[in-house]
């Protein structure tokens, strides 16, 4: 019974779990920013895996990312603007 059920929900979690990033995004802008370490606005956005926040200058030090996917993730395009926890 459970493999049956895993058949038919797995399908849809990803598609559901797609849409929680742009729902962030609308609703939560400032959580999604904290999240990420962004303080400042940016086009194509990274996507910041780890880091060190310093929150004195504004920076996330340290920081391991994977360029253009936070846009992607957010917004569904490489270009698109992440806003900051500045803005």
């Amino acid at each position: 019974m459970a493999m049956w059920m895993a058949l038919v929900v797995a399908p849809l979690r990803s598609p559901a779990g797609d849409l929680h990033g742009p729902n962030t995004l609308e609703h939560q802008p400032a959580k999604d920013a904290a999240m990420e370490g962004h303080y400042e606005p940016r086009r194509g956005a990274p996507l910041i895996l780890f880091g060190l926040p310093d929150d004195e200058a504004d920076v996330t030090r340290g920081a391991v990312e994977i360029p253009k996917l936070g846009s992607l993730i957010l917004t569904h395009e490489l270009d698109a603007e992440a806003q900051g926890l500045k803005s």
